[in-house]
């Protein structure tokens, strides 16, 4: 047996090692970006959250209970809440990745082959909607959220928030 010949033979599992190491990286990284990108939504939200008064959030207080030059801050505040948790939704859900043609495979191979790892999302997931059920219990922050839903679609306030209501819709009435 020369040189050679142990050459040969040892580069296919050398090779088989590689790729394994390459994707062992390539997980790494990927769930080190989806981590990041979590927390700057939950920086986000910090940041919403500290403009909602906290006679909404703690005391539980109708909005128009507020003193009257606070209620155009805070109802922006809302507006602001809605929005990012509609865009949070709309994240975990995977539409981004569903919608578009070359993203959506390629998010489905990253998940066969363990590359993102599905529980970072699912975690995520769980403590959001966790987080907007029980916001969403606050007697202020409900009626802006159908108060803001018929101002944006007053034909079809239904149609506004979609991915709140399709992931809470359960927690809010239809109508007023």
């Amino acid at each position: 047996m020369n040189l050679s010949s142990i050459f040969d033979h040892l580069a296919g599992p050398a090779a088989f090692v590689s790729v394994i190491f390459v994707l062992a990286q390539l997980r790494q990284n990927v769930n080190q970006e989806i981590r990041q990108l979590i927390a700057q939504y939950n920086m986000r939200y910090l940041e919403v959250a500290a403009r909602i008064p906290y006679e909404i959030l703690v005391e539980n207080i109708e909005f128009e209970s507020l003193p009257v030059e606070k209620q155009a801050d805070t109802k922006r505040a809302l507006y602001d809440y809605f929005l990012l948790c509609e865009e949070q939704l709309t994240l975990v859900n995977g539409q981004t990745f569903k919608e578009r043609k070359f993203l959506g495979p390629m998010s489905q191979l990253a998940n066969f082959v363990q590359i993102r790892d599905v529980r970072v999302w699912e975690q995520a997931e769980r403590e959001w909607i966790e987080g907007i059920e029980e916001n969403f219990k606050r007697l202020a922050i409900e009626n802006a959220f159908h108060d803001v839903s018929q101002q944006l679609r007053p034909h079809q306030p239904e149609d506004a928030f979609t991915h709140i209501r399709d992931n809470i819709s359960f927690k809010l009435p239809t109508s007023r």
